[in-house]
């Protein structure tokens, strides 16, 4: 059985045509060895510049661009978590109507940062992410932290070689204040003196190369990456992963959800291949269609729904590594 000219699986039945095809009906291929995977055959040839893509961002000096002008809160352990989100509806409520040039207060809390073995293999996982997050152009990349005083994971751990940027000056430690109000209190108070600047901050014109866009599946990807060194180093990520499955007695296939077979969906194979069009357009044209909206959205002009209705999934860093 074929989906954009790949193999999904073959069929283990006979399918009358126009049937609808399950799970069950089909033996999914046997995935190809990591160490034989092609590196850099299939590399698309390089598009034309597109000149007159441009976005409305907020430039940072490191040459980075951020699409929304947002105070962030950065949390080093989860003890502090119900502080925190409690400060940012007050820094919301009584602060950000203030700062008409500040899009929104975020507080990064997370279950990381007490009970963990900070040095054990896999920990540098979560870490990174916090920190990159927490460093996000989206948050100017300085945002505010609050440490409880106690933890593993301390703010100079958290964010390594940038700390020195960061400053002692933009952390808060609770352990050092006495009692919740005065907690908040200071929150709040250095929040106040970061809307101040950010409130300063004027969007200006950035080539949409400056974009950064995360996607969340991919198939094929050693044949087109840039460079054989690229491909390596994805074969190596996904041969950690699957090591990783392989000590919880699963594979790659456990991902697909009984949601996704109801949709239509046959197995991982079929899933990892993306998403289908009706018909109704081309491939280009729901491209540049998706090209325009994003520019939109980073400049400002519209939203995606999830912001207009303020909804947010809470942030659980992948951890690979033990709790003590």
């Amino acid at each position: 059985m074929l989906r954009y000219g790949q193999t999904i699986g073959f069929a283990n039945r006979t399918i009358p045509a126009g049937s609808w095809v399950r799970e069950e009906m089909i033996d999914m291929p046997a995935p190809p060895p990591l160490d034989r995977l092609p590196l850099s055959t299939a590399v698309p040839a390089p598009l034309p510049p597109l000149p007159d893509c441009t976005f409305e961002g907020y430039r940072h000096p490191d040459g980075s661009a951020g699409t929304r002008n947002i105070l962030g809160i950065a949390t080093t352990v989860q003890c502090v978590a119900p502080t925190v989100e409690y400060a940012a509806r007050r820094i919301k409520a009584e602060l950000l109507p203030r700062f008409s040039n500040v899009d929104d207060v975020v507080a990064v809390t997370h279950s990381y940062g007490c009970g963990v073995a900070i040095d054990a293999p896999g920990a540098a996982i979560p870490i990174r992410t916090l920190k990159h997050i927490s460093l996000h152009p989206n948050l100017a990349g300085a945002p505010l932290v609050v440490s409880l005083g106690c933890e593993k994971l301390q703010p100079a751990r958290l964010f390594g070689s940038e700390f020195p940027i960061l400053g002692e000056a933009n952390v808060i430690r609770l352990q050092d204040l006495r009692g919740f109000a005065e907690m908040v209190a200071a929150i709040m108070d250095a929040a106040e003196k970061r809307l101040v600047e950010l409130d300063r901050r004027r969007r200006r014109t950035c080539p949409a190369a400056g974009l950064v866009v995360g996607l969340q599946c991919g198939h094929l990807l050693t044949p087109r990456a840039e460079t054989p060194q690229v491909a390596r180093a994805l074969i190596r990520e996904m041969q950690w992963y699957d090591e990783y499955l392989a000590r919880g007695q699963a594979d790659r296939s456990a991902n697909t959800t009984p949601g996704n077979k109801r949709g239509g969906l046959a197995n991982i194979v079929e899933k990892a291949l993306g998403s289908i069009a009706t018909g109704q357009a081309t491939i280009e044209q729901v491209g540049w269609e998706i090209f325009r909206f994003i520019l939109d959205v980073a400049s400002g002009r519209k939203k995606t729904w999830a912001e207009h209705w303020g909804l947010a999934n809470a942030l659980s860093p992948f951890n690979p590594g033990p709790v003590t």
